[in-house]
């Protein structure tokens, strides 16, 4: 465990003669000391591990961030959500005078999603801004998926399947296309492997229908032996399901079975690369899912914390640090790497953040930024005590966190 020294405390100057400035010299320099102030002086940017500001938080609400904006989902009979400025703490409005189920957040624009429910036909989407909290528009249905400056939207019959799906344009809810579809009980979104939609996956009674994120057209269907709600995502030409312990891929490209890949949570089998990595208690593992051939191994590890296109960050088993590895082939790019990682605002980041408790000076959180392409890494400096590193989300130079009774933000050192 890291131990930082902060030295010795320098000896105090020498105490000298005071001396006293005649009364014209001090006009002089306050009328210097005035321009200066009002002219050239700019405010101290704020230094690494800064309190920058806090509020009120309960321990069930949940806090995520979306580019400059903060959102506090807070709990209780009816659900609120309560926007931020991040940089200041600043607060935008709240959502107290509308009915949602859930939201999505897309930048300048904040979705607002009323389900489908008995009694309610269909499901209502309000667009509001993020500044103001203005309504932009509203339109029956629900919200998917938002990508680039449009949102997807699905409309249902009266049996609760997805009959229509909608392109809209975010700023004034202004369709981009809309079609009919086969009814399903499951629509979602496939991504690419840089985090951009690829294709719509609509599901019925183990119809696969795909259908283009571009324009609606019907790309391709197939059948899988599978049910709409085993269906757990679907990424990069596979769809992943779930039954039981049971957690299968299949290929949305000819519609094979690519087997089971075992595991005890969702979170133990994840896409790598062009591979699927598995946690068991033969560590990580990482298999061809076209042939089911064993590609590489690590033994020691015992958890996934990150996987992207090119790298995977493994949990060693003390649980204190990480490994960082080439996803494609599990060569090592950096071992024992101290710190818990901190969950990065971007899909694809270039580097990450840890944080690492230390002993000495006064139980403060070190912060260390882990290059993910060369696997280089380095202390940035410390921060205040950060008691759950999992709370904490990075976004640029500012660390969002989650305490028992508030969230706040620092400025994250470096």
């Amino acid at each position: 465990m890291a131990v930082i020294e902060l030295g010795e405390p320098e000896p105090e100057p020498p105490v000298r003669e005071e001396w006293r400035p005649r009364p014209l010299l001090c006009a002089v320099l306050a009328l210097l000391t005035l321009f200066a102030v009002t002219g050239s002086a700019r405010p101290r940017p704020p230094a690494g591990g800064d309190l920058l500001w806090s509020a009120p938080s309960g321990l069930d609400d949940l806090v995520s961030l979306d580019g400059d904006t903060v959102y506090q989902q807070r709990t209780g009979e009816q659900s609120d959500l309560v926007l931020y400025d991040l940089a200041t703490g600043a607060r935008r409005w709240s959502t107290s005078d509308a009915v949602f189920d859930r939201f999505l957040a897309a930048g300048p624009v904040l979705l607002l999603i009323a389900e489908r429910q008995a009694g309610r036909s269909d499901g209502v989407v309000t667009a509001r801004g993020t500044a103001d909290g203005r309504t932009l528009w509203q339109r029956p249905g629900t919200a998917l998926a938002q990508d680039r400056g449009v949102a997807l939207l699905a409309g249902y019959d009266a049996d609760g399947r997805a009959v229509r799906l909608s392109q809209v344009r975010l700023t004034d809810g202004v369709p981009v296309w809309s079609r009919a579809v086969a009814p399903a009980d499951d629509v979602q979104v496939e991504y690419r492997t840089d985090g951009t939609p690829g294709r719509i996956v609509a599901a019925v009674d183990g119809r696969i229908d795909l259908y283009r994120w571009a324009d609606g057209t019907l790309d391709s269907s197939g059948r899988l032996p599978i049910r709409a709600l085993d269906i757990v995502f679907a990424y990069d030409g596979r769809l992943q399901t779930s039954s039981g312990a049971e957690f299968r891929f299949f290929d949305l490209g000819d519609f094979r079975d690519l087997g089971d890949f075992g595991g005890a949570t969702v979170a133990q089998v994840v896409p790598c690369a062009t591979l699927i990595c598995r946690i068991g208690a033969g560590g990580a593992v990482a298999i061809d899912p076209a042939t089911g051939r064993e590609v590489w191994q690590h033994p020691e590890a015992n958890g996934i914390d990150l996987a992207t296109t090119g790298r995977v960050l493994l949990t060693d088993p003390d649980g204190l640090t990480r490994t960082l590895a080439d996803a494609t082939t599990g060569r090592v790019l950096a071992s024992r790497v101290p710190g818990t990682i901190a969950r990065a605002y971007l899909a694809e980041p270039g580097s990450v953040l840890l944080l690492h408790a230390t002993r000495s000076p006064d139980r403060r959180t070190a912060a260390i930024r882990l290059d993910l392409a060369t696997g280089a890494w380095r202390l940035l400096g410390l921060l205040p005590p950060i008691a759950d590193p999992h709370s904490c989300t990075t976004a640029g130079s500012v660390l969002l966190c989650q305490d028992n009774d508030r969230m706040f933000a620092l400025a994250v050192p470096g």
